[in-house]
């Protein structure tokens, strides 16, 4: 996830605010440190840019609707 995430030139900050997750799980959880929800994943794999783990990820999510 780290590896794509600067890949994509996005620091830890901003990545973890646009997916509405916490800058210090994310940066546990690229450790290897800590788990997210599945939720979260997709979350992040949407905001990164990895289009097949959120593809594979989506059946498993329930989006919010404004």
């Amino acid at each position: 996830m780290r590896e794509a995430r600067l890949a994509r030139g996005l620091k830890l900050k901003d990545a973890a605010a646009q997916a509405g997750v916490d800058s210090g799980a994310l940066s546990r959880f690229e450790r290897g440190k800590e788990h997210v929800s599945i939720g979260a994943l997709y979350r992040l794999a949407k905001v990164i840019g990895l289009e097949e783990l959120a593809r594979e990820l989506a059946p498993y999510v329930i989006e919010k609707t404004a």
